[in-house]
């Protein structure tokens, strides 16, 4: 199965980017992938987003990309949500993952996210997340908790147009916390996120675009996976009941 891959590119933080780029081109089946880049303005016209280098950079390492400015800046929760429209709009396999330009990935994450499409018809799942805090499963072992994680997720597109998008938003007093705000509706709902047991994606935006100094650190520490791994082998998953282990979120 192919996938559309949607970036959120805030322009801000290339050392981040060129991080999480290097992990996705060592993901088995990548190059079978469409990536999406959903560009924020560069805000500085002294530390312009050096685009011919970008685009460089993805033709020697992805075989098939599409790279949208902005017209404007959107922030978090606007571009968020401009990626997923724009990525359902080409994607033709009805599903599309979500990756942010400060997040590692495993070498099996398409492989996860190809196993969870076994759950297509199953209407409580609403989305299916790479990302584990931490855990005491197994590499090959899935979860189903009612939570949300934004750190490298996808969904159905009629998930999206169904349940996600008609509330998308932030919070009254945050409205940048769009992930928040979903994780509620989740539980609230008596919905689900599928997990991995053991994390296909690592948090490495120690420095944040959106919260500043000691809050960034607070938030960088509690999103930071203790049970990651770069490399998975090929494998078969298995579902375990969901409090059968130590997890997760």
């Amino acid at each position: 199965m192919s996938f559309t891959i949607a970036f959120t590119v805030s322009c801000q933080r290339e050392h981040y980017l060129r991080r999480a780029l290097n992990s996705w081109g060592r993901v088995r089946g990548i190059q079978d992938a469409h990536l999406l880049f959903c560009l924020e303005p560069t805000r500085t016209v002294h530390s312009p987003f050096p685009m011919a280098e970008f685009r460089n950079f993805l033709f020697r390492n992805f075989r098939s990309f599409d790279i949208r400015m902005n017209e404007q800046v959107l922030g978090p929760t606007g571009n968020t949500k401009n990626a997923m429209v724009t990525a359902f709009t080409v994607n033709p396999d009805d599903f599309v993952i979500l990756a942010e330009e400060d997040l590692l990935v495993a070498t099996d994450i398409l492989e996860w996210f190809t196993w969870a499409q076994r759950y297509r018809e199953d209407a409580q799942v609403v989305t299916v997340s790479a990302h584990a805090h931490r855990s005491t499963g197994q590499p090959d072992q899935a979860v189903r908790v009612p939570w949300f994680s934004p750190l490298v997720w996808g969904t159905w597109k009629d998930r999206w147009q169904d349940f996600i998008a008609p509330g998308w938003g932030g919070l009254p007093d945050n409205p940048g916390a769009w992930d928040a705000n979903l994780r509620s509706r989740i539980a609230g709902a008596g919905l689900c996120t599928l997990f991995p047991a053991r994390s296909r994606a690592q948090h490495i935006g120690q420095v944040s675009t959106l919260t500043p100094g000691l809050l960034a650190e607070y938030f960088y520490g509690a999103s930071t996976s203790t049970c990651f791994s770069p490399d998975y082998p090929p494998q078969a998953f298995t579902e375990v009941p969901g409090d059968s282990l130590e997890l997760l979120v």
